[in-house]
């Protein structure tokens, strides 16, 4: 996969005073939030809070009514579907695949030939990036199956590689583990953290508070479409906040962590 340069200087995205309304009922309000590069940022909040609204807003398939949303210092409104393409990728909730491709059919859509034939590092061919992405995914054993006929989990591993393959600087999980079993919720984790390291600005979209405490290094809450608390995880999902925003506690007994099983070496 190529890399992101590591930039902390100025935000990759920045929401300024947006507003978004379905009718006269606005659904997120004066939403101003930074996010940057080589950090996993969580959006978290009950259902129906606007988390989902968000991520339509920052790949453009929604238009803020007012306000303005930037991508590495340029606003959203001003960019072609192209080039929000080659800066934005999305793995969304719900996964349509309205032909029947195979897994690398489906994951293959996504790079943009012309991007990588200009890339510093040379031409990268898009089957050694499909590749690649299908590893970091653990999709491989998949390639050659119907994209449909997959379960949901399944699917959802497929679209998170289909991300990987756009290989932008920006990448935005909308709750991604929502049909995961526990291996593929800590593997999903892992692989946040080796995208961030590669300097790429991470924003994972989910309710799961663990998961939040686990993976972020910043942490949005909203309520009601507003921001309700920002800021690290011991920050933002401190108890008072947590109330504020969700009606619970942490609570004190010990829980168990779940960890992935070490790979053997032999």
């Amino acid at each position: 996969m190529t890399s992101v340069p590591r930039t902390s200087e100025f935000p990759a995205v920045r929401f300024v005073n947006v507003r978004f309304a379905y009718g006269a009922a606005p659904v997120v309000q004066n939403i101003n939030m930074e996010f940057f590069s080589g950090c996993v940022h969580c959006i978290i909040g009950p259902n129906g809070s606007g988390k989902s609204t968000l991520a339509g807003l920052l790949i453009g398939m929604l238009v803020p009514q007012s306000g303005d949303i930037q991508i590495q210092g340029q606003s959203l409104a001003g960019l072609s579907a192209d080039k929000r393409a080659r800066l934005v990728a999305l793995t969304p909730q719900r996964i349509v695949c309205p032909f029947d491709y195979s897994v690398r059919e489906f994951i293959g859509m996504a790079p943009s030939p012309d991007r990588l034939n200009s890339s510093s590092k040379g031409p990268y061919s898009v089957g050694r990036l499909v590749q690649d992405a299908m590893e970091l995914a653990g999709v491989v054993h998949l390639a050659s199956r119907p994209f449909n006929e997959l379960s949901v989990g399944e699917q959802q591993r497929a679209a998170i590689a289909r991300m990987l393959a756009q290989d932008t600087p920006i990448m935005v999980l909308d709750e991604p583990t929502s049909a995961l079993d526990i291996q593929h919720q800590l593997e999903l984790l892992e692989l946040a953290r080796a995208v961030k390291q590669q300097g790429r600005c991470v924003i994972w979209i989910t309710h799961d508070l663990h998961l939040a405490l686990r993976a972020a290094d910043y942490v949005v809450a909203l309520k009601d479409g507003a921001v309700a608390a920002a800021g690290t995880p011991d920050i933002a999902l401190a108890d008072d906040l947590l109330d504020a925003v969700f009606g619970v506690r942490r609570g004190y007994d010990h829980q168990p962590q779940f960890v992935l099983r070490a790979q053997s070496t032999h």
